[in-house]
């Protein structure tokens, strides 16, 4: 009991509030323990998660996704190549990092970027 009531407690002092767009059915893409620790944020929403090497495959084939949540702490390496792949017209896109120059933002609107550490 006291886990939960830490854990809650810090994720009402450390996480700061993320506007995730108006997505019904965001593709997160993350690296796994980020991806999970979205996955607490977004427990009530009807996401599809994947990783790097997933998201192609998962763009492809689940219908009714309408938005893009990348989450990267750096916001380099693959970061870069996904985002660019993630502008498809029409989607609701987040960047999620810990890297306030992170080179994926450049693909994302100013106001779409959380920086977080």
């Amino acid at each position: 009991m006291f886990v939960v009531a830490a854990f809650e407690l810090f994720m009402q002092q450390r996480i700061p509030r993320l506007d995730f767009g108006c997505c019904k059915k965001p593709l997160v893409v993350g690296r796994w323990n980020a991806a999970f620790k979205v996955k607490i944020l977004l427990e009530k929403a009807d996401a599809v998660f994947a990783d790097e090497s997933t998201y192609e495959a998962k763009l492809a084939s689940i219908r009714g996704i309408d938005g893009a949540i990348l989450i990267s702490a750096s916001g380099k390496k693959h970061a870069e190549s996904i985002a660019r792949d993630l502008k498809t017209p029409g989607y609701d896109r987040r960047l999620l990092a810990c890297n306030p120059d992170a080179p994926a933002a450049t693909h994302f609107e100013r106001t779409k970027v959380f920086v977080y550490n």
